[in-house]
């Protein structure tokens, strides 16, 4: 009897060593590596308002412990040059990728990186016909096409982005099903459009005389939507240096 009580105290005794042995070799080594790794991430010097294009110098590298990082943390600077914030972050805050956007596309979005360089600006869709048939959607890149007897697309706004499309109650098109389109009031009646001073004049002006027609280009979500803009850019900005956009 007193054999086999020391034959199991003897048994569990090993097995004691032996766990104690692999907690101190193996496992205690694994969890001392784990957390003592390091990763290299960005984080922000500075306070980024929603909207802002983010740039390298916004920036600084920082290394930190790699143990509980979130999985979508951004580690590399040039994984964000020209792409836009999607949320407010602060002087130390980590940069993660679900904050980050290639392009702004709803007109809340859009909307609150309003700066002054840019405006946003409604004109009316006269027929259902001058506005693309009520496809258009934010994010679009549209040509103004004026009605008149040859008809033709001002220079100026060959290449505009929309912002959102509207009904005559105040509702936005992107907001709603899909189903509510086929009643008549819920018909897009407005497209708010992204221009600059000299443009938003521009559409004054034909706006007042009602013969503006909307053509798409492309939508927004194509990779060739910010190509169309960048040359419309180039184009206002040419014009002036020229002094072609004074009034």
């Amino acid at each position: 009897m007193k054999t086999n009580l020391f034959k199991n105290r003897t048994v569990i005794g090993v097995i004691s060593i032996i766990c104690a042995l692999v907690i101190c070799f193996v496992l205690m080594p694994f969890f001392n590596n784990l957390l003592s790794a390091k990763a290299e991430i960005i984080r922000a010097k500075e306070y980024l308002k929603r909207g802002t294009v983010l740039s390298s110098d916004m920036f600084e590298i920082a290394t930190v412990g790699k143990y509980n990082l979130p999985p979508d943390v951004i580690t590399n600077v040039s994984d964000i040059a020209g792409k836009y914030l999607t949320a407010d972050i602060y002087p130390g805050d980590y940069l993660l990728s679900s904050k980050v956007a290639d392009e702004l596309q709803t007109a809340e979005q859009i909307l609150t990186t309003l700066d002054g360089e840019k405006v946003a600006m409604s004109i009316s869709i006269k027929s259902f016909a001058n506005g693309v048939s009520g496809k258009l959607k934010g994010g679009d890149i549209v040509s103004i096409v004026i009605a008149e007897e040859t008809g033709f697309i001002p220079p100026e706004l060959q290449y505009v982005k929309v912002v959102t499309s509207t009904t005559q109650t105040g509702q936005d098109i992107d907001d709603m099903n899909i189903a509510d389109n086929t009643d008549a009031q819920n018909l897009p009646a407005t497209v708010t459009l992204l221009v600059n001073e000299y443009q938003a004049i521009k559409l004054a002006q034909f706006e007042k005389q009602g013969n503006i027609h909307i053509a798409l280009v492309c939508r927004g979500d194509n990779q060739n939507a910010g190509d169309f803009i960048a040359e419309q850019d180039k184009y206002l900005s040419s014009k002036a240096e020229e002094g072609g956009t004074d009034e």
